[in-house]
């Protein structure tokens, strides 16, 4: 039985993971859309052989506003959202049909397994009990927002339901391959992020200091990173490097620093230094 979803994809150099999401949401829904960023691999191929309806829209910072216009095309009146690299567990379909079939919820949440390095992180904050969303909607029981990772929020009175957390009832999230590839994916997001902090809030060196401490501390020790090997101390630190990529790009705000300034600065010192 094919349920009445729309499976809504935003693509962009996605042929690394796309043929095993693509498989494990092709049985069971009526819709595919793959809204691609003019991608120069396999991607649309690929989309292509699983019967995916392709849209494209102009290559952006970030998937947000991408994937508003996504869910825009998409028909079937449950939408659920994945990324390229997030691969459902067989046993959520059982889940998702007794909900929709007895309209049991308006929205349904469930949890993500994230897969970083080689290794599934249960801990370092990055645990399936603690990382649960509500991908699977109405469409009229959510709105859309532009604005970097603020995603969807549920309209109000809209019924909510959780399936239960096991590695049988989970999305394998298989993200970050290496410390470059991670640093590779962040520094974009992050300076959209810097930009809208900024115009809420300042911050001080020592607000800074004391997160990005509290922050590491919190993800080795409380959270269970120590147990995790290598990977557990890389996700930790490179967790808190991107803390400090956004606070070092606020900074920059804060004081009017940009490249040009900068540039400007060194250009004038070099040109007193060659008077001397």
């Amino acid at each position: 039985m094919k349920l009445p979803i729309s499976v809504v994809i935003n693509t962009f150099q996605a042929e690394r993971y796309l043929d095993l999401v693509l498989r494990s949401v092709v049985e069971h829904v009526e819709e595919i859309v793959v809204c691609d960023m003019y991608s120069e691999d396999r991607t649309v191929e690929i989309a292509e052989e699983f019967g995916a309806k392709v849209v494209y829209h102009e290559r952006v910072g970030y998937v947000e506003p991408a994937r508003k216009f996504a869910v825009d095309q998409s028909n079937q009146p449950w939408v659920l959202i994945l990324d390229a690299d997030e691969v459902l567990s067989p046993g959520l379909w059982d889940e998702f049909e007794k909900l929709i079939v007895c309209k049991g919820a308006d929205i349904i949440e469930f949890h993500w397994l994230n897969y970083m390095f080689g290794a599934p992180m249960i801990g370092a904050e990055f645990e399936p009990k603690r990382d649960v969303h509500g991908r699977l909607f109405l469409r009229e029981a959510v709105t859309l927002h532009s604005e970097v990772h603020q995603g969807l929020r549920p309209v109000d009175g809209m019924r909510v339901a959780r399936v239960p957390c096991s590695d049988e009832l989970c999305v394998h999230h298989f993200t970050y391959l290496s410390a470059e590839d991670f640093v590779g994916r962040v520094n974009k997001y992050t300076s959209v992020e810097a930009g809208q902090v900024f115009e809420s809030e300042r911050i001080s060196s020592g607000r800074v200091f004391r997160k990005l401490v509290r922050d590491f501390f919190k993800r080795m020790v409380i959270k269970g990173g120590r147990k995790l090997g290598w990977q557990g101390l890389s996700v930790s630190l490179l967790m808190m490097a991107n803390d400090a990529m956004k606070f070092a790009k606020i900074l920059e705000l804060q004081n009017g620093a940009s490249s040009d300034s900068v540039l400007a600065a060194h250009r004038k010192i070099a040109e007193e230094k060659l008077k001397n």
